[in-house]
């Protein structure tokens, strides 16, 4: 029993260490690498890319360039470590 409970212990740090390794190579830090467009990211003074699934993207060129018309506004600023939050 004693056996049977070490093995599942470390199966399951096994497991951890596997998800934070992969997560460390492909997390924010790294987006800027992923896709030849999303290169500013790597500064990281742009905003990173929203994490969209291919097949639900459509991209829809006749609408032009965005245009933005930010206003002032109060707002409190959370960071998360790896994120702000707002």
């Amino acid at each position: 029993m004693k056996l049977a409970t070490y093995f599942s212990r470390c199966f399951i740090i096994l497991v951890l260490v596997a998800c934070l390794t992969i997560a460390e190579e492909i997390g924010p830090a790294h987006w800027g690498e992923i896709q030849p467009e999303w290169r500013n990211c790597i500064t990281r003074r742009l905003q990173s890319p929203i994490d969209l699934l291919n097949h639900r993207v459509e991209i829809v060129s006749y609408l032009g360039r965005l245009k933005r018309a930010y206003k002032p506004s109060l707002a409190n600023l959370t960071n998360l470590g790896h994120a702000m939050m707002v």
